[in-house]
């Protein structure tokens, strides 16, 4: 085995960093608390989440409670016909 030894000098002056109680704010609640969207980093946080509810609601009433039309019509010849004569006509609207 080697010979380890250690110098108590260095040992000695080695210091460790200083754990503060400050709160660390996250990039988008100090984004709203720079352009004046909320007071302080609870409101930004409260707001922040008070936006992702309202994603996960938008996104559950879309999914689960939103009309679903194209499931519910079964389409005729007459209604394809339409369709195409639409989209002929658009299309010719649109070319250079």
């Amino acid at each position: 085995m080697s010979n380890v030894e250690f110098q108590e000098e260095t040992v000695a002056n080695f210091q460790s960093r200083r754990f503060s109680d400050e709160v660390r704010t996250s990039r988008m609640a100090s984004f709203l608390i720079r352009n004046g969207l909320a007071k302080g980093p609870k409101t930004a946080m409260l707001l922040l989440i008070v936006v992702a509810l309202a994603c996960f609601s938008l996104a559950a009433y879309l999914f689960f409670k939103a009309p679903d039309y194209p499931r519910n019509k079964d389409l005729t010849t007459e209604d394809i016909l339409k369709f195409s004569e639409e989209f002929e006509r658009n299309n010719q609207q649109t070319q250079w």
